[in-house]
């Protein structure tokens, strides 16, 4: 009896599994190849997926305005260039580069190119005062003194010592029939010095002045009467007359005597000179009496000629 029961349990058993191994072969036949081939492109599609990179942290250059991070960047080229030496500056001794001035025309009378020490008149006994150093502390007292006598003077005027504040009382000074000429930059010995620095010091001095007088300068007078080989040509390439002189008060070295001024004058005056006096104490207290003399000896005193 057991025998036939246990037959019986073990056919059921067989006949379940062979169901279910139909079952799941059925499975797989219809609806298993459909989602093996669902899983397979599932997988190929992420995998053709780009993968997403982690956005940069943001720098100080990106978050300025792009005109601010240009200048922060380096451009790209090629090959970096190799740094140069830096251009080494211009001693302090050495002239700016100044326009060159059109050439002036002649003056009756003068040369350029030439010394000029004196500059007679036929048949007419005329001198011509001139002054160098200014402008200075006493200037205007010796302005003053030349109009109260109806006299015009030259003054040749340092360009260092000539300031902006003193361009109205000269541009007055011109009005009153006055002359300004130039006296150098520094008032350095120009004999010692080469070509182009005199023609730099030159047209420096000259620009600085015209800047002030909204004039021509025409004169030029070197310092100390110092030139070398080089001076006349150079005043004759930039347009102006050296004015040099014939009688020479050497006032400069009187502070202590002035009367010698005076006595100077009267041993080298002539009709045409040129004298030589300058701005100082001991040449404003002898002054009246140099024009006072002058006069009675029948000496008209005059400026410069103008250029034409």
């Amino acid at each position: 009896m057991q025998r036939k029961k246990w037959g019986k349990s073990w056919g059921i058993w067989i006949s379940i599994t062979g169901l279910l191994l139909i079952a799941l072969t059925n499975v797989w036949v219809n609806g298993g190849k459909e989602t093996f081939a669902k899983m397979t492109e599932n997988i190929l599609a992420t995998k053709s997926q780009p993968v997403s990179q982690p956005e940069p942290e943001k720098t100080e250059a990106a978050a300025l305005p792009s005109t601010q991070a240009g200048t922060n960047s380096v451009p790209n080229t090629p090959e970096l260039v190799k740094p140069q030496p830096a251009k080494q500056t211009e001693t302090a001794s050495v002239q700016p580069t100044v326009t060159h001035p059109p050439m002036v025309k002649q003056a009756a009378g003068m040369e350029l190119g030439k010394k000029i020490t004196e500059l007679p008149i036929p048949g007419e006994k005329v001198v011509y005062l001139t002054f160098d150093d200014g402008p200075g502390p006493y200037t205007k007292q010796m302005v003053n003194i030349l109009n109260e006598n109806k006299i015009q003077a030259t003054f040749f005027w340092i360009g260092q010592n000539f300031k902006p504040e003193w361009a109205p009382y000269a541009k007055q000074m011109l009005t009153q029939g006055h002359q300004i000429g130039a006296h150098s930059m520094r008032h350095e010995a120009m004999g010692k010095k080469s070509k182009e620095y005199q023609k730099q010091d030159l047209l420096m001095t000259a620009a600085h002045m015209e800047k002030l007088i909204g004039q021509k300068i025409i004169y030029y007078r070197p310092p100390y009467g110092s030139i070398n080989a080089s001076s006349l040509p150079v005043t004759k390439e930039v347009g102006e007359y050296m004015i040099l002189w014939q009688a020479d008060s050497r006032d400069w070295a009187l502070a202590h005597n002035p009367q010698q001024i005076l006595t100077n004058i009267k041993k080298e005056i002539k009709p045409g000179a040129i004298i030589l006096m300058h701005e100082r104490a001991q040449s404003l207290q002898v002054l009246p009496q140099v024009l006072a003399y002058l006069k009675q000896n029948g000496y008209t005193i005059r400026t410069l000629p103008p250029g034409k």
